[in-house]
């Protein structure tokens, strides 16, 4: 695809975009419990088309904790619609949304789902969205929706570069498919026209052996190499029949469509802004900061993180517990071992003196000397804080006076590690030079009871993520680095795994009579579909709870809105245990 479109100025080299999570709580017993989950792309006005001002939603999951259960389809609603409303403000346009459920026994946010928890039909799913997006067309946050199928010939699509690319999708892989059957397709010809040509040349080269030289000869042989030309013109013109199409796009956008008409059904094209209207639409700026956070950058941090330790949310019980746990990594997951808070003035520091009986009390080198402390304390860092950078984090926020810090600890590592001067000037790197010194012959280290060993680490792990050096002279690094690139790649195969067995349910639906067919064999397995919202439980579904007929027209959608709770919801009941 590169190659087809990067190259050839159609697409940019990237398309930029916004990751978020969202996740819903409830209060349950006391506690705080996670019972919705969302990741979402936003490709905001800069974006270049035909991703500009589109919001796609990648994963979508759920656990059917959420009380009162009789509520818990409207409140699912209510959180992609307030979503919608939200991005529709900011001036997106757009919204695309794949409805494929999970296969059986996979998870897309979170870890164990409970085991009376059902796994929703794609018609059931469908048409659970259809009913929320009807319930948006009359709360004036839907303009309308549309299958892919539809959207496109309105759209009149005439190359697969003028299709959106977001991150995780069905149709990059679909892309990348075709375009290697159609590659594949083109040698397979020319190799059969190589053949034929040669078969051709070696019969008239026997043919000029047998022959003696003359005029009658020459013509012959002029026959016979018209012959061969005519051949070699008439495979030419059937050739560049098809193989003008890869320059053009036609037998790779009628394979696009044809994928497209199976498939027509899973993918919901939501228009928020009119076309007109979204000419003249403001710069989009977001309202919120960005908020960088390993464990929700995408659906696997958090997900291999839960298997690791075990946060199921299999039971309400555990839900709790996963709930706390989550919360408690997320507020602390910036913390990163090497810049340290403290208890007094609040700021933060890399050099702090420990106290040895109080349980996680730090003061930094000007608020021990000033007040003191009645308990035995131990100076612990690398001696790199000076009464500059003191001065410097009072002036800003705790935000970025962590990361001057970090900067500040970083610079200074790698440059005692390049440094060669045994007399620099530099203060920091002679206290550096010791402190490396120390941990190449430190025997704490290994268990983490070395205090200054676990700082460095920490501090070279910061710095190998975002190093790009091949043969870096900051100890650990390129073992950091090797063990991350490990850890991206077990993503990847998960993803494939996943990719593959959903595949496979989704054909056996289609083998059993399902009314969505199943992705194509075809679909290499290198990206995880997104946008599959999990399934719900045996009474109300979950997530799908109010979808067990076709979708209900707009009148309906607000009646059933309006209605009394016990009116409202049996007949889903009746629908869902059947």
């Amino acid at each position: 695809m590169k190659n087809r479109y990067v190259d050839t100025g159609h697409w940019p080299e990237q398309f930029p975009y916004r990751a978020k999570a969202l996740f819903a709580f409830e209060e349950i017993d006391g506690t705080d419990t996670c019972f919705f989950g969302m990741h979402v792309q936003e490709y905001g006005s800069d974006c270049h088309p035909p991703n500009t001002r589109r919001v796609y939603i990648a994963y979508l999951d759920s656990v059917h904790f959420f009380r009162p259960k009789q509520y818990r389809t409207q409140v699912y609603h209510e959180i992609l619609l307030g979503y919608l409303d939200y991005v529709k403000q900011l001036g997106f346009a757009m919204a695309h949304i794949w409805a494929c459920p999970p296969s059986e026994g996979d998870d897309y946010i979170f870890h164990c789902h409970p085991p009376e928890q059902k796994i929703p039909k794609p018609k059931r799913l469908q048409d659970w969205y259809k009913m929320m997006l009807d319930k948006g067309i009359i709360e004036r946050i839907v303009l309308e929706y549309k299958d892919i199928l539809k959207q496109a010939t309105e759209d009149n699509l005439q190359s697969p570069s003028e299709l959106p690319y977001f991150e995780g999708d069905f149709w990059p892989n679909v892309l990348e498919e075709s375009i290697k059957e159609l590659d594949q397709e083109e040698e397979e010809r020319r190799k059969a026209a190589e053949a034929s040509a040669a078969a051709a040349c070696a019969s008239e080269a026997s043919q000029d052996g047998e022959q003696e030289c003359g005029e009658g000869d020459l013509k012959g042989q002029k026959s016979g190499r018209n012959k061969k030309a005519n051949k070699s013109k008439s495979n030419q013109r059937k050739n560049n029949k098809k193989s003008s199409v890869p320059h053009t796009g036609n037998d790779l956008s009628a394979k696009i469509y044809s994928t497209m008409e199976k498939h027509k059904e899973v993918f919901f094209v939501i228009r928020l802004h009119s076309a007109q209207a979204a000419v003249s639409l403001p710069h989009i700026q977001d309202p919120d900061p960005i908020m960088p956070c390993d464990l929700m950058d995408g659906r696997d941090a958090f997900l291999t993180l839960a298997r690791e330790k075990h946060y199921e949310f299999s039971s309400l019980r555990r839900a709790k517990f996963s709930s706390m746990a989550m919360l408690y990594e997320l507020h602390n997951q910036g913390q990163d071992r090497f810049v340290y808070t403290c208890n007094q003035c609040k700021t933060h520091v890399e050099t702090r003196y420990h106290c040895t009986v109080c349980d996680d009390f730090d003061l930094c080198v000007g608020c021990y000397d000033r007040e003191g402390h009645p308990h035995k304390m131990e100076k612990l860092g690398f001696d790199l804080d000076d009464g500059s950078a003191a001065a410097d984090q009072k002036q800003t926020n705790p935000q970025e006076s962590r990361r001057l810090s970090i900067q500040r600890c970083i610079q200074s590592l790698v440059h005692a590690c390049q440094c060669r001067d045994a007399n620099c000037r530099l203060p920091s790197c002679q206290k550096m030079k010791r402190v490396v010194t120390h941990a190449k012959g430190c025997k704490r280290k290994t268990n983490a009871g070395c205090p200054i060993c676990k700082q460095l680490i920490a501090l070279c792990c910061y710095h190998a993520k975002h190093c790009q050096e091949a043969k870096c002279p900051v100890p650990f690094c390129l073992n950091i680095k090797h063990k991350l690139r490990q850890q991206q790649l077990q993503q990847r195969l998960q993803q494939a795994q996943i990719l593959k067995r959903r595949i496979a349910s989704m054909a056996t639906m289609q083998n059993r009579g399902g009314s969505v067919p199943a992705l194509p064999p075809s679909a290499p397995a290198s990206v995880p579909p997104p946008s599959a919202p999990s399934p719900g439980g045996k009474n109300v579904p979950g997530i799908v709870g109010g979808a067990g007929g076709p979708p209900a027209g707009a009148l309906q959608a607000v009646q059933q809105v309006q209605a009394a709770v016990a009116r409202q919801q049996a007949p889903h009941l009746t629908a869902a245990t059947g």
